[in-house]
């Protein structure tokens, strides 16, 4: 029983993702049949003798040999972003060798032996395990290792199989045959299982992906241009141009590289493409080697004369064909069939001398026929001698037209390279760039838009993290839940490259474990506090890790704080850590958080967050129930939505049942006021929540946070259209709330009768109960249940009470109420509370008084302020409004638009609450176009709806705009006009509104020819000429209320 012995280490436990490897020799039984295990001991040793030779070659941990098993590891003790590439590439080659080795026995018996593989990544835990002489071995556990165990299983003699997860790992490298799903034992699920043949060589072998079939997002656009002025300075000035593109992987690098080798002005060029491997950093001339394999169309099974005659080819077609070039092709090519088994000898310095002229020879030759572009990809690997070479090429070619591209990566560094001409570095792409390519994947269209933003956002700008989340959600939503089996947060590709970075300074892991516990960002003074060390000891780890690229120092006043380059190297780091230790780090940081060490006053979601990582699931729900809160209060609802769900998912694990009841009821109802506002007021989840929370309160113990339910569902009913539910709802909530003594609640009640009262009409009754409200709302209680119910209760009550004024003629009482509301709204800056006096009283007041430059105004701060804090449910009153104010200007055809967009915003959500009034707004401005049939089906649904959305108050203007339509339809119609007219004045009188009374009776004028003048319309209309035209009551009307303000503000100061 032995392990790698190469780089001794004390083993500690850690959660690792790992590439594992299990060989396994076939017949192994039998043979220990035919041998004498003394023999049989020989042959098993020399052959795990080369398998462990091989496998640490490229970087694996032998971790144990169990008879003819040998299980091996990479990504331990270090990890490496190809790791994968090394398990297949190891496995190959030992596949190769194990047909070559040495067998024979004492008695002259040479027994044959072969192998099978299974190649498998994912997610173990490494743990030193004890054994009975009292030392300690590496143990690991976890699915992963009974897989790859499992797995050799399917594999024929002499080949080795992988599952899914390696071959996307490394596709494009090898070669792979599908061999199906297959049941392995002792899982419940079927497994993908492949068969790897062989790699590729060359260019051909370089990773495909979804980007390759994307085009290129905008961000890139400056960076291409600079590209291409070098490439345009190289051409016309015959100048040789180095250009070095640097990058952190991911970012875009190889995209860049696409789009300048298909753009229009390289469209005559030559261009040679090859790359760098991190396997064959030192082995001489690589790059060249890889790249005339693939010109040449070399194949493995190529005998000796096929390869010859293929040299023989390349040679021709370049004109070079002479016995020494042939020579000097072949041993080049000799490079890229070689791999890492032995450290490649030196060429003797005339030959490597012979190669590099050879080499520069064909691309200046080339260069002068035609512009040439030379692309090295992942110069960060480039072998010193292909570094020389290139150095040389310049030199060589400096009056050519020649241009050189690299890409490198900022770490490791790039040594050797020519002196660039141009450094081109690109960053991360914008939140709507990384949006654009997301959308752009195939299947993403079939994603939720708030699961493609969580990608988005969680990629932080980096393409490549973008396209594997997206991928990741893809497959999530195309596959079965397993019922035990948990998904892995993080991509393996993603996670194998997050793990290479962690382990760049090994010995800085327990340092960049304990940040990550801390957060994206934090102080030394905070870390060294966590960690019980002194300043000195944890700014040395540090500063390697800012070496490394995984930290970046940041200076924030006069302090510095460190922060991980991408929120994905934290998590990494912090799932590093077995369970037990990341608790007890977040319980010592929540210790010197209540002592104060080193830290301002965390926010609650900090300290949630830390409760929960250390496992005190009671309070972390408290927690997360009270950054909610905070969050709702800031009106930021999507974190106080997101901040209470986490809270909701702690619940199960949670042991006391009433506890559980306890703290949910507290939960959904802090949600109710968030979700209205996010969500809009008829989204599912508003009902969903309301529904839960009622369920929870049951009649046995009754809870005074019913009423936020109550509330909900009531608001879901009235917008939904539900009338008859509304009417119930609201007379049931005044019920409870006189019954319980709950001021605010009776405050809340008369208004939400109030409000369906004027919704049917009535606006004298809706005006009682809307006065009552304000009557029993008292100023500090009303504060408080602004945060309990998501809207402050006074501005919405005097909101309705100063569109019910409207509606009876009171429009002195009607405007000061309501400019009082909507200044009032702008101190509390409440936007929720903002958005309601800007809808009935900026919008529908204002709309029907004709004021309007003052409606648009007011119409574009509540599309403004929708925008900006994400209320999606104003936003569409917003744009209605705004487009009846364009139409109201004389721009029929913008606002009509306009209008139409905001109305189906409004019914792709089931949303039908004023839309009746909406769609008559629209109708007019339909019939001023002149499309008739537009006109007339907009106004038979405003009048289809005008019961269902509230709109009764407002039945005599959609009256009167029918009527309009027909007044300018067919002579039959054209003669029931005028009745309808008359009719929809009737109405306005029935309703005691004069202002909807006075437009009906315009209307009707301007229908009656001037010989049918009626003289009782005429002496109506005298009496009712206040009504007309009300844009100058409304401009007196806020010029001296803002008169007043000013009054009082200077009163004020004067006093103090």
């Amino acid at each position: 029983m032995t392990m790698s012995e190469a780089e001794p280490r004390k083993h500690v436990s850690e959660r690792r993702y790992v590439t594992i490897v299990f060989v396994d020799l076939v017949g192994y039984t039998q043979l220990s049949e035919q041998l004498d295990p003394e023999e049989l001991r020989l042959v098993q040793r020399r052959y795990q003798q080369l398998t462990l030779a091989t496998m640490e070659r490229y970087g694996g941990f032998v971790a144990s040999f169990t008879g003819d098993g040998v299980l091996i590891f990479f990504g331990y003790p270090t990890a490496r972003e190809n790791d994968a590439e090394r398990a297949v590439r190891a496995s190959l080659e030992l596949m190769g060798r194990i047909k070559t080795l040495n067998t024979a026995v004492e008695d002259g018996t040479v027994p044959e032996i072969a192998a099978r593989i299974g190649v498998h990544t994912g997610l173990v835990v490494m743990a030193p395990a004890r054994v009975s002489s009292g030392s300690s071995e590496l143990g690991a556990v976890g699915e992963a290792i009974n897989l790859a165990a499992r797995l050799q299983a399917e594999a024929a003699p002499g080949t080795v199989v992988a599952t899914r997860e390696v071959t996307d790992l490394t596709a494009g490298l090898f070669d792979v045959k599908a061999l199906g799903a297959r049941p392995i034992r002792g899982l419940s699920r079927e497994i993908e299982v492949f068969e790897i043949a062989r790699e590729r060589l060359g260019t051909a072998r370089r990773r495909v992906g979804v980007s390759s079939r994307i085009p290129i997002v905008a961000g890139r656009e400056s960076h291409l241009q600079r590209i291409l002025a070098r490439w345009t300075g190289a051409t016309s000035d015959r100048r040789a141009q180095f250009v070095l593109v640097t990058a952190e992987a991911g970012v875009g690098k190889t995209k860049v590289i696409t789009e300048i080798c298909g753009h229009p002005a390289l469209s005559g060029a030559a261009i040679y493409m090859t790359y760098c491997h991190e396997l064959f950093a030192s082995t001489p001339l690589y790059p060249v080697a890889s790249f005339l394999w693939a010109r040449a169309g070399l194949k493995f099974e190529d005998d000796n004369k096929l390869r010859g005659a293929k040299i023989g080819a390349v040679l021709d077609e370049i004109g070079l064909n002479t016995p020494e070039n042939n020579e000097i092709l072949a041993s080049l090519i000799g490079l890229a069939a070689t791999g890492i088994r032995e450290q490649f000898a030196p060429a003797p310095t005339l030959f490597k001398r012979k190669q590099y002229e050879f080499v520069i020879s064909v691309i200046v030759r080339t260069a002068r026929r035609q512009p040439t572009l030379v692309v090295i990809e992942d110069a960060h690997w480039l072998d010193p001698s292909s570094a020389e070479l290139l150095r040389e090429l310049l030199a060589a070619g400096n009056d050519e037209a020649l241009m050189v591209v690299a890409t490198a990566r900022p770490f490791p560094r790039a040594d050797g390279l020519p002196e660039p001409d141009e450094v081109v570095s690109l960053g991360p792409l914008s939140g709507e760039q990384s949006l654009a390519l997301a959308q752009a994947i195939p299947g993403s269209e079939e994603l939720p838009p708030e699961k493609i933003a969580q990608a988005v956002a969680a990629a932080e700008g980096v393409p490549l993290f973008v396209e594997q989340f997206v991928l990741s959600l893809i497959d999530e939503h195309i596959q079965t839940p397993h019922p035990i089996r948990k998904p892995s947060n993080v991509p393996l590709l993603l996670a194998e490259l997050m793990s290479e970075r962690l382990d760049r300074r090994p010995g800085a892991r327990p340092v960049v474990q304990a940040a990550a516990c801390i957060g994206r960002s934090f102080t030394p003074i905070f870390l060294a506090h966590v960690l019980e060390k002194g300043i000195g000891e944890v700014m040395e780890p540090v500063e390697a890790l800012v070496d490394a690229e995984l930290l970046l120092p940041k200076r924030i006043g006069g302090e510095i704080r460190y922060e991980f380059r991408h929120s994905l190297l934290q998590r990494m780091a912090h799932e590093s850590m077995l369970a037990a230790e990341r608790r007890a780090i977040h319980d010592r940081i929540l210790g010197l958080l209540d002592q104060g060490d080193g830290v301002d006053i965390p926010l609650p979601e900090v300290t949630a967050h830390h409760l929960t990582e250390a496992a005190r699931y009671q309070e972390a729900v408290q927690a997360w129930l009270r950054a909610g809160a905070s969050a709702g209060q800031r009106s930021a609802h999507i974190e106080a939505i997101g901040h209470i769900r986490h809270g909701l998912s702690l619940l199960e694990k949670l042991p006391d049942e009433m506890v559980r009841t306890t703290l949910e009821r507290g939960l959904q109802a802090a949600l109710v006021g968030s979700i209205t506002a996010a969500q809009g007021p008829t989204s599912a989840g508003l009902l969903q929540c309301c529904e839960r929370g009622l369920a929870l309160c049951t009649e046995d113990e009754p809870s005074a946070l019913m009423f936020p339910f109550l509330f909900g569902k009531f608001t879901f009913a009235n917008c939904s259209g539900d009338v008859p539910e509304a009417a119930s709802l609201a007379e049931n909530f005044l019920d409870r709330s006189e019954r319980a003594d709950y001021g605010s609640g009776r405050a809340i009640g008369h208004r939400l009768i109030g409000m369906v009262r004027l919704g049917q009409g009535k606006a004298d009754e809706a005006i009682e109960h809307l006065e009552r409200s304000l009557l029993f709302g008292e100023r500090d209680r009303d504060e408080a249940s602004t945060f309990m119910f998501g809207q402050n209760t006074e501005i919405h009550t005097r909101s309705l009470l100063s569109l019910a004024h409207f509606c009876l003629g009171n429009v002195d009482d009607s405007l000061r109420i309501g400019i009082d509301a909507l200044r009032s709204a702008d101190a509390l800056r409440h936007p929720h509370s903002a958005a309601i006096p800007m809808s009935y009283v900026g919008g529908w007041v204002f709309g029907l008084s004709n004021a309007t430059k003052e409606l648009m105004q007011e119409a574009g701060r509540l599309v403004a302020l929708s925008e900006q804090h994400g209320l999606a449910g104003f936003r569409a009153h917003g744009a209605a409004f705004l487009g009846w104010g364009l139409c109201q200007k004389g721009d029929l055809a913008r606002g009509a638009a306009t209008m139409q967009k905001a109305i189906a915003a409004f019914e792709h959500v089931g949303y039908v609450l004023s839309l009746s009034g909406y769609l008559a707004n629209l109708a007019e401005a339909q019939l001023r176009l002149g499309q008739l049939a537009e006109a007339q089906a907009s106004c038979d649904r405003a009048i289809a709806l005008k019961s269902r959305s509230g709109s009764l108050w407002l039945e005599p203007e959609l009256d009167r705009i029918q009527a309009s339509i027909m007044a300018r339809g067919a002579r039959a119609q054209r003669q029931d006009a005028e009745a309808a007219l008359r009719s929809a004045v009737e109405k306005a009188r029935r309703l005691n509104s004069p202002v909807l009374e006075h437009r009906c009776l315009a209307s009707l004028r301007d229908h009656l020819s001037p010989q049918g003048r009626d003289s009782e319309v005429d002496a109506r209309l005298d009496a009712l000429a206040r009504f007309g035209d009300l844009s100058g009551a409304v401009s007196r009307a806020l010029r001296e209320t803002a008169a007043a303000a000013d009054l009082s503000r200077v009163a004020g100061q004067l006093a103090s």
